[in-house]
């Protein structure tokens, strides 16, 4: 997703509140693919902000209303998904916001929260966890500031340098639902062989356990699995974090 004039969009509002974030989209969208969860509510950055027990930069609540999640479509980028603070290493007291692999995956952004906010923002951290030791450097004295800057930082580049990555790059959506779609039918067929087997009467054994019990029940979650995704083309566990925001829980 691109932005656009369209101000009812939530792309169309990233570019009203957040022009150097467009700005940065736009430049690299032949090559990075951006997506956009739903928006979060008041009320829930509110409950949010109670859990954690920290004033969250208006910038960044402003960002949250706009979008739940900013995601790379190969989330290399998860901006807004969690939030937790680190209670151990170079980072600990810090409040992290999101997935940021780019040096590894597995890093990530955090508020540095250790310290008191500038103009009520906090400075952006990047936490490094495969260096040896793990460390935190920064990235922007704000939110706004990071935005506005991080898919330009230098450091992207090494994986530019690894011929077998491509940011950006995606198989067709079509081509994915079909497949799970395909996953899908099979995993129902291996469930139904194996409920026939079940109502035929195989002798109890370890063996049957496997084939009737515990196999049975991983066919089944794959299906439906496979199934929720061939049919909205969204990952379940989306579709129950979306379901966590509308609720309020």
């Amino acid at each position: 997703m691109t932005p656009s004039e369209d101000s009812n969009t939530i792309a169309g509002r990233i570019q009203m509140q957040f022009p150097q974030l467009a700005e940065s989209i736009k430049r690299w969208e032949s090559r990075i693919s951006f997506e956009f969860i739903e928006p979060r509510s008041a009320e829930i950055i509110g409950d949010l902000e109670s859990d954690l027990e920290v004033a969250l930069p208006e910038s960044y609540k402003r960002f949250l209303q706009l979008t739940s999640e900013m995601r790379t479509r190969d989330w290399t980028v998860r901006i807004g998904y969690f939030h937790f603070y680190h209670d151990s290493g170079p980072g600990k007291g810090m409040l992290c916001f999101g997935d940021f692999f780019m040096l590894a995956d597995g890093d990530q952004v955090l508020f540095d929260t250790t310290r008191d906010p500038t103009d009520g923002e906090y400075a952006v951290m990047y936490y490094a966890h495969e260096a040896s030791p793990p460390r935190i450097t920064k990235l922007a004295d704000s939110f706004p500031q990071f935005l506005g800057e991080f898919m330009d930082y230098e450091d992207w580049g090494e994986y530019e340098e690894d011929e077998e990555f491509e940011p950006g790059f995606q198989i067709p959506s079509w081509i994915s639902r079909v497949s799970a779609g395909f996953a899908s039918l099979v995993c129902l067929i291996l469930l139904v062989t194996c409920l026939i087997a079940l109502i035929r009467g195989f002798t109890w054994n370890v063996k049957m356990v496997y084939t009737i019990i515990i196999m049975p029940t991983f066919l089944a979650w794959m299906g439906f699995y496979f199934g929720v995704f061939a049919l909205t083309g969204i990952d379940p566990h989306q579709l129950y974090e979306r379901w966590k925001y509308r609720s309020g829980s």
